[in-house]
């Protein structure tokens, strides 16, 4: 199928709306504006993208530090949720230049895993919030996976690109 004239032209739409028709991540509530958290190709954006959300999961840690039993952390957790858009649009970006690479490259290899492994620690502070639970609980996870998640950032801008 993929041999015939109609085969290369679903193959070619397919590959123009996966490169060409890059949209703005969202599913997250995001406070920040479309063009920040767009999937992009170049690894300088991809690169402020990252710094942004090291900058976002400080304010979050900072947040859950200080917050008393009964303090209001919607702030914080704005803050955890504009990372977690943030590292996925980037990690999406990274994800799509590794696809594009004739050759592998060890280097984005690693960074690929390394920002997918901080996208999955960066979600429990965002979604625990709504599983119910002691907030205690919540808060001591969260100040740990936060902390974990800019180390690994940090790892990743060490490296990369």
């Amino acid at each position: 199928m993929i041999g015939s004239p109609i085969g290369l032209i679903i193959w070619g739409i397919a590959l123009l709306v996966l490169y060409v028709g890059v949209g703005p991540v969202s599913a997250q509530k995001s406070t920040l504006p479309e063009s920040i958290v767009r999937i992009s190709l170049q690894p300088s954006v991809i690169v402020n993208q990252l710094g942004m959300a090291i900058t976002e999961e400080r304010r979050a840690l900072e947040g859950y530090n200080a917050a008393a039993p009964d303090d209001d952390i919607s702030g914080p957790h704005q803050a955890a949720s504009n990372a977690y858009v943030l590292i996925r649009a980037a990690r999406e970006g990274i994800w799509r230049i590794k696809t594009l690479k004739k050759f592998e490259d060890p280097v984005l290899e690693l960074v690929h895993k390394k920002v997918t492994a901080a996208w999955n620690r960066s979600r429990a502070p965002v979604d625990r919030l709504s599983w119910g639970g002691r907030r205690d609980q919540y808060l001591e996870i969260s100040r740990r996976q936060l902390a974990e998640t800019i180390g690994m950032l940090e790892e990743i801008l060490l490296v990369w690109p």
